[in-house]
């Protein structure tokens, strides 16, 4: 026999998750909201625990930073000391900046790769640390005075999306500009492999 409540828990079209039910006219109808609008919406609670994170080197520019997910995945977060011209500002001031990619590798693999398909039940968590790699390393001597975060997308230009790589830099350019209040997103059509923060 079919259940009511297995109706309504079919009743939103692929990529898009129930979150209570809403009104419409007369009657209730299941509130279907985008899966990564869902994960915005949890954003807003920093309750989210990051996992526990590590430094394992420096070189030149770059600090490598790490953390092990509790699936087994391992994240290397790889933050780079660069500078930054914001085509707004017609004086040619060019600003500190921090600089983040990351790369990910699954438990048993040999090596890291942008490609990895990160766990749905894990994301929220992953973006967390993320955020707190990028919180913390601001205030070290290297970082201090950055004012942008330049975020490298997992999409290099010529490159087709692979995956879910779109909704997760999606999701990443939200988590940071809600993580990070006061800071202001800038379009840059000559690197469109990056998600560009003014924080000061």
């Amino acid at each position: 026999m079919i259940k009511l409540k297995d109706l309504l828990s079919e009743a939103c079209w692929k990529g898009y998750k129930q979150i209570g039910m809403k009104k419409k006219g007369n009657r209730e109808v299941p509130n279907c909201v985008p899966v990564d609008e869902e994960i915005v919406t949890e954003i807003g609670d920093s309750s989210i625990k990051p996992y526990k994170f590590q430094e394992v080197g420096r070189a030149g520019q770059f600090t490598y930073v790490r953390f092990i997910t509790d699936t087994g995945t391992e994240y290397e977060v790889v933050l780079e000391k660069t500078t930054f011209k914001d085509p707004a500002n017609k004086d040619g001031y060019i600003a500190r900046a921090m600089g983040i990619e990351f790369l990910a590798k699954k438990k048993g693999s040999e090596g890291y790769s942008a490609k990895i398909t990160t766990n749905e039940g894990d994301v929220l968590k992953i973006m967390s640390t993320v955020t707190a790699i990028i919180k913390e390393y601001l205030n070290k001597k290297i970082y201090t005075g950055s004012e942008y975060i330049i975020y490298y997308l997992s999409k290099k230009p010529g490159q087709e999306a692979f995956g879910n790589e779109n909704q997760r830099d999606m999701l990443y350019q939200r988590y940071i500009k809600t993580a990070l209040p006061g800071s202001t997103q800038i379009k840059i059509p000559s690197a469109p492999n990056w998600i560009v923060f003014k924080i000061k």
